[in-house]
């Protein structure tokens, strides 16, 4: 059985990614109309991203069982 070991720096990013993307929409949602910068399409970007960080999130979970059947 071969076991590839990866570095906790790059485990890190690879969860932390979808939150940082999240934050930043809210970031961009809450701080832009204050700043006095009205964006018209910026109210899009909330879903795009939730459904941008589902995708991912569903494509991990399949990847990870994939992996765990050829084990077994």
């Amino acid at each position: 059985m071969e076991t590839s070991l990866v570095s906790p720096l790059q485990f890190c990013l690879k969860q932390i990614l979808p939150f940082a993307f999240s934050f930043l929409d809210d970031a961009l949602l809450l701080l832009l109309p204050r700043l006095g910068l009205h964006v018209d399409g910026l109210h899009w970007l909330s879903p795009v991203l939730f459904s941008g960080t589902l995708l991912y999130w569903l494509g991990q979970f399949c990847y990870c069982h994939y992996r765990t059947s050829l084990v077994h």
